[in-house]
């Protein structure tokens, strides 16, 4: 099942369209007519893997206020 919503309407309504592809729908991000992107659901395990992952060595340095 697929859901189409316009641009406008993630800023105000994310948690409820997250919840849609959570649930297992793809949601189409439509900009007027034309769609844009796809939200979708993906399992755990298709999720970053660590070894995916990299950080900065300069991450943990305190920022200039």
């Amino acid at each position: 099942m697929k859901k189409k919503v316009q641009i406008e309407e993630i800023q105000n309504k994310f948690q409820e369209i997250l919840a849609i592809a959570l649930k297992g729908s793809d949601v189409i991000i439509m900009d007027k007519h034309k769609a844009v992107a796809k939200l979708v659901r993906i399992n755990s395990d298709e999720g970053a893997k660590k070894e995916d992952k990299w950080t900065s060595d300069d991450f943990d340095i305190k920022l200039a206020e």
